[in-house]
């Protein structure tokens, strides 16, 4: 079974950007830290949108960008908030993030193209976006969570 495609747990459709950005931050209000989200799509699907919402759920202020060319950036909220792009990086090259430190720090960690991690430790939130054929500006969202080996229901709706 593909992990990015989760079954079971919340979907949803987000027919803009706007509320894209609007479910990311009402879902990064609700965060406590330490929290891994992996976050999987095609390019264009809103990975780094819903980012931004979270971010600002955290209490980010500065502008929040796709780290595609630097890896990571680091934010300052509520909460610290990693925000890390895979797209470039090798499998080897991986274990250079500090993913489980920054973690231990107590850091909100959001993974762009999270499929590309092996093994992440848990608890991990996993959320796929999807383009929607028959109307491209739409994006079917899928959330899943899981808690210390056990499925975690959220109450994270619109």
């Amino acid at each position: 079974m593909d992990w990015c495609a989760p079954a079971g747990g919340l979907e949803e459709r987000l027919r803009s950007p706007e509320e894209t950005r609007n479910w990311g931050e009402r879902f990064g209000a609700s965060l406590k830290g330490g929290e891994l989200i992996l976050l999987c799509g095609e390019l264009g699907s809103g990975k780094t949108v819903l980012v931004k919402g979270i971010a600002k759920g955290l209490g980010v202020t500065d502008p929040v960008t796709s780290p595609t060319f630097l890896l990571q950036k680091i934010y300052e909220g509520r909460l610290p908030l990693l925000h890390i792009d895979l797209y470039r990086l090798e499998a080897g090259e991986m274990w250079e993030l500090e993913i489980d430190e920054w973690r231990a720090r107590g850091a909100v960690v959001c993974v762009e193209w999270g499929n590309r991690l092996s093994n992440p430790a848990e608890p991990v939130f996993w959320i796929d976006l999807e383009i929607l054929p028959e109307c491209p500006e739409e994006r079917r969202l899928r959330f899943r969570g899981s808690v210390q080996g056990g499925e975690r229901e959220e109450e994270t709706r619109t």
